[in-house]
Order: C-alpha cells, then structure tokens, then sequence
C-alpha cells in the first residue's frame, strides 16, 4: 500500500510539474534595422544582454501597421517552424508559410512586430518591437510595441 501511494504521489506530482512548466513561457529580444526603400531586418536574441544573434524555431512572424484610428492591421504574416537568426521583410523563408502577403511599408506609418518561437528543451518564447521611419527613411524602434 505504501509503494502504490509513492507511486501515485510520483504521478501526480509529475503531472503538476508538467502542467507548471508548459504554462510558462520565457521572452527573448528583436531588434529591427534597416531602410524603408532598402529592406526591413528583424534579428533575434535570447537575452536582452546577448550581442550574438540566436537561430530560433520561428513558428509565426506577425508585422502590424497602426491606422489613424489607433487599430492594427496585419501588413505580413508567416506561420509554420522554420530555425533562423533574422527575417528580412517581405521575404519567403523555408518552413514559413505565407498567410498575409507582404504589402509594402511606408515611411509616414507606426508599425509593430510579433514573434514567437518554439525551441526544445524550452517553454514557447514570444518577443514584440514597435518601430517607424525617420525623416532619412531609417528605422527607428520605439520602446513599446502599443
């Protein structure tokens, strides 16, 4: 009886320590360069600390541009799974379906970017950038995505 009791105390706490840890989830940093005429780069790193771009499972890639009205609209989605260190906007990527073509990005527009990924032994990661267009046409990232 003692033995059927360590067992079902093994199962159940197992089942909760599963159940703790797929509920977590963790954050990792984008940065976004570039030129509205030239090519938009979204890079990803695992801290905010690291200097070295990381290769993550991608699993969907999001860009919005904000309206007058304050609403988001998708301006370029991708989902699947596919490992990289950087998208550059309005390419394909191998493993990333297209759901929303990319339409082009203008220089007078705020815009956000969405990302999560999927990589073993860690929980679901998730990362957000605001950014828009310097007089120059050069990016510039905002602190929060809105």
């Amino acid at each position: 009886m003692a033995s059927l009791r360590k067992v079902h105390f093994k199962l159940v706490a197992g089942l909760a320590a599963a159940l703790v840890l797929a509920a977590c989830s963790r954050t990792f940093r984008m940065e976004v360069t570039g030129t509205v005429g030239d090519g938009v780069r979204f890079t990803f790193y695992e801290t905010e600390d690291d200097r070295e771009p990381v290769r993550l499972n991608i699993t969907e890639f999001v860009v919005q541009e904000q309206g007058s009205d304050g609403e988001w609209t998708i301006v370029w989605r991708l989902r699947g799974g596919h490992r990289l260190d950087s998208i550059e906007y309005g390419v394909r990527h191998d493993g990333l379906e297209e759901i929303v073509p990319p339409r082009p990005l203008r220089a007078d527009a705020r815009y956000r970017a969405l990302a999560w990924d999927l990589t073993w032994p860690h929980p679901m990661g998730h990362s957000a950038i605001a950014f828009s267009f310097g007089e120059d046409g050069v990016v510039t990232a905002e602190s929060t995505p809105g």
